[in-house]
């Protein structure tokens, strides 16, 4: 009988750490803290995978350590899975290295806005020296906007100006009704 896998119960949220992650290769200390388990551990998981040597260390690709992590969720009996790859591993990757990302970014959130970018309600603005920090405050910006698209849009979009014909009572009711909104997020 195979041993238990200790990080099963954690299977679908590594599948989604990897799935999620910038980076294009994976070191036996990434394996460790993704995984949950110690060294020795870690090291019986690269036999399973092919690997590159870079220096002194070995890493894996994204794409290998994703489609073993799948193989291993669609298995019917996970630990034989594994014992099976064991029994005849990968070995050496034959793809060569053109890129290696070795580190996630933090993801930018609304809550978490660059120090050079300022948000105001229909306004934008941006104060950068170099054109690399101006690309990564609009990386994050665009960060923003695809996940948070619409609590963008209800802080920061502009309202149109107020139409002449509509009563100031009315004028005053939207406002309020504005007012409440805001609380009511900044509350959740």
């Amino acid at each position: 009988m195979a041993r238990p896998i200790s990080w099963l119960p954690r299977l679908h949220a590594i599948r989604q750490s990897v799935a999620n992650s910038v980076r294009s290769h994976y070191d036996r200390h990434d394996l460790e803290n993704l995984f949950g388990i110690g060294g020795r551990a870690a090291q019986e998981l690269f036999k399973c995978l092919p690997t590159t040597q870079v220096g002194q260390s070995l890493l894996v690709a994204k794409e290998d350590l994703s489609e073993l992590l799948d193989g291993v969720h669609d298995a019917p009996d996970p630990a034989a899975h594994l014992a099976a790859i064991k029994e005849n591993p990968p070995g050496k990757s034959r793809k060569k290295l053109r890129l290696l990302i070795r580190k996630d970014q933090a993801v930018t959130t609304l809550d978490s806005l660059p120090e050079n970018l300022r948000l105001e309600r229909g306004q934008l603005t941006v104060n950068f020296r170099t054109s690399e920090e101006l690309a990564v405050t609009l990386y994050g910006l665009a960060q923003i906007l695809e996940e948070e698209l619409e609590e963008f849009e209800r802080r920061y979009q502009k309202i149109e100006e107020p139409d002449d014909s509509i009563s100031p009572e009315k004028l005053d009711l939207q406002r309020l009704l504005r007012e409440l909104d805001d609380i009511e997020h900044k509350r959740t």
